[in-house]
């Protein structure tokens, strides 16, 4: 059961860090970088990134962050 929890962590922290990439590298190019460097099925770790990327844009939006670019690319993400 330990070692199933810091799995689901571990890819919760890569799809983290994927989503982040919005705005400066891309969430493309990360996903694609992440899942080589940590032997992660990349389309997985797309389509995960796909769900939380809605909730990543509400967050920017409701920051105020003016950070259009990165809401602009989470937002096409999530369609």
């Amino acid at each position: 059961m330990y070692l199933s929890a810091l799995a689901v962590g571990f890819f919760c922290a890569a799809r983290n860090y994927v989503v982040g990439g919005a705005g400066l590298e891309g969430v493309e190019a990360r996903c694609t970088r992440v899942a080589a460097a940590c032997g992660l099925d990349g389309d997985r770790l797309h389509a995960w990134s796909r769900v939380i990327a809605p909730f990543a844009a509400i967050a920017h939006l409701g920051a105020g962050s003016g950070e259009e670019a990165a809401i602009r690319e989470l937002l096409a993400l999530s369609r």
